[in-house]
């Protein structure tokens, strides 16, 4: 994954490198997390659905 960035002027490659890989991390920490709460949303409903199906 490639992610474009504007890079301030007089950065050289070594922190350019740092910054790819810290907004790279940032990314793969924000779709982790998008997709645990997607399964925690899913197994509440799911849950839920099953209490009230329980109930009735």
């Amino acid at each position: 994954m490639t992610v474009l960035a504007h890079r301030p002027r007089g950065r050289n490659e070594e922190e350019a490198a740092r910054w790819q890989a810290v907004l790279r991390a940032v990314v793969t920490i924000a779709l982790v997390t998008l997709v645990v709460a997607a399964a925690l949303g899913a197994a509440t409903y799911v849950a839920s659905r099953a209490f009230v199906g329980m109930l009735s």
